[in-house]
């Protein structure tokens, strides 16, 4: 059984260490292998996404330290592609398909699975069966944009009740 990790954040994104930090790290915890998933860029402002402008240097470093743990830890390259987010164009390992907003409202507002119950005053008056019929709806039929739901082959979270707030986040996981 391989002990691995492939599911992280850096100071890229929303993480709190650098990609040479996590590596060390994983391999003195005794990792087998490590992946580096990036929330890709978002074709809108946020402050946990990987910057567009940021995107070829975390891929630059993550290469970099393949290439120095090579023959003594395995790391991959990857992203945490969000559905609302472009189609990747870089050659990665592995990409993680992630639901992380609804559906934007028709005046463009956006709302995302992971909010306070504050968040989804937008939806007042509906039910969240109804909300996340849409969501799957968007998802099915392509109006998420680039989003290949069927390209998937692994869904690591599902449906929770927080606090009164529903958490919701689709992870799929595939190897490129």
């Amino acid at each position: 059984m391989l002990l691995q990790s492939l599911h992280t954040h850096s100071l890229y994104d929303d993480g709190q260490d650098t990609l040479a930090r996590m590596a060390q790290n994983a391999e003195a915890a005794g990792l087998d292998a490590l992946g580096f998933s990036g929330h890709s860029p978002l074709p809108f402002a946020n402050d946990w996404a990987i910057d567009q402008s940021c995107l070829a240097d975390y891929l630059r470093e993550a290469r970099s330290l393949q290439a120095d743990f090579r023959g003594r830890f395995s790391l991959y390259c990857g992203l945490e592609w969000d559905s609302c987010s472009p189609l990747p164009e870089q050659k990665l390992d592995y990409l993680i398909g992630s639901v992380h907003y609804f559906p934007a409202l028709p005046d463009g507002t956006r709302f995302t699975v992971d909010g306070s119950a504050d968040a989804f005053d937008g939806f007042k008056g509906r039910t969240v069966r109804s909300i996340f019929a849409e969501l799957f709806a968007h998802i099915v039929d392509g109006r998420c944009g680039s989003f290949q739901f069927d390209r998937f082959a692994v869904n690591g979270h599902g449906l929770a009740q927080q606090r009164k707030v529903f958490h919701f986040n689709f992870h799929f996981l595939f190897f490129t």
